[in-house]
């Protein structure tokens, strides 16, 4: 039977709607079969759907959004097939979470002394479910709630976000160290949404420093974008991936069952995996 697969979700515990619990309870409604949770710079939904993947018989395979850069250009990768109890990738992660805290506090007082805008960390926190784990969309939701927006992408794009006044860069380890972290945490590398981030220049830079794959099968990748990195990926010998992005089950482009990554390019990753990590 042919398998449905979807590699790249969000959940409560970063920027996503859903609980781990409620998202397995969505992917068995749209009959999926394997998934994985790629939360921003956390691994804790792994840990807390253990016990809930046997229920409808769902393969979830560990998975991380690491954020970083190259050469000063931002940079999202993905780890698959991951030992979630990695000390060195656990390491990583919390250094990651203190210095999204950090950023966030930044982001705020950018917004007062430039905006007079008046918010405080704690609200931001209510609109966490993790706290370990603030972003600018939970920001961006207190702007809202506020009325310092009219909607809630126009905090991004007039203030908080990539090159707006309020915005501060983030602090990461460089893509070198995430990339041989995720390795040595037994699991592949692949570069997130290359037709969003239009970094393509650095692509065989990355190669050269370990980069496994790209995520290709992405619901705002054209089909001439899809032959571009297919032909990319060939090229190079690099892996494919695919996944909805899905934050909330309330917008259509990125809901679950919007990809439909074939289980060829899955198994590839799963033996690649095995084989060399």
């Amino acid at each position: 039977m042919m398998k449905n697969i979807d590699l790249h979700i969000h959940t409560t515990f970063s920027d996503g709607r859903c609980t781990p619990a409620e998202v397995i309870e969505i992917v068995h409604q749209e009959d999926y079969n394997i998934i994985s949770f790629t939360d921003h710079d956390c691994i804790d939904a792994h840990k807390e759907s253990l016990p809930l993947k046997h229920k409808f018989e769902i393969e979830v395979v560990p998975g991380v959004e690491m954020s970083t850069y190259y050469d000063n250009y931002e940079l999202h990768i993905l780890g698959y097939f991951i030992d979630i109890f990695d000390k060195e990738l656990n390491r990583i992660l919390d250094y990651h979470q203190f210095k999204r805290l950090e950023r966030a506090e930044k982001i705020l007082k950018e917004l007062h002394d430039l905006f007079g805008f008046d918010i405080s960390i704690n609200e931001v926190f209510d609109k966490a479910t993790n706290k370990n784990l603030v972003g600018r969309s939970h920001i961006a939701a207190v702007m809202f709630d506020k009325g310092y927006t009219n909607f809630f992408n126009e905090a991004f794009s007039k203030y908080i976000g990539n090159g707006r006044p309020a915005n501060v860069k983030k602090t990461t380890f460089d893509a070198p160290k995430v990339i041989k972290t995720i390795h040595e945490a037994g699991g592949v590398a692949i570069v997130a949404h290359p037709g969003v981030i239009q970094n393509d220049f650095i692509l065989p830079d990355l190669v050269d420093k370990g980069i496994d794959g790209l995520e290709i099968i992405y619901p705002t990748h054209t089909s001439n974008l899809r032959k571009k990195y297919l032909n990319i990926a060939e090229s190079y010998d690099l892996l494919v991936s695919g996944g909805s992005d899905f934050h909330r089950p309330d917008v259509k482009s990125n809901k679950i069952g919007v990809i439909d990554l074939d289980e060829k390019y899955f198994t590839q990753m799963k033996e690649f995996a095995r084989k060399n990590y």
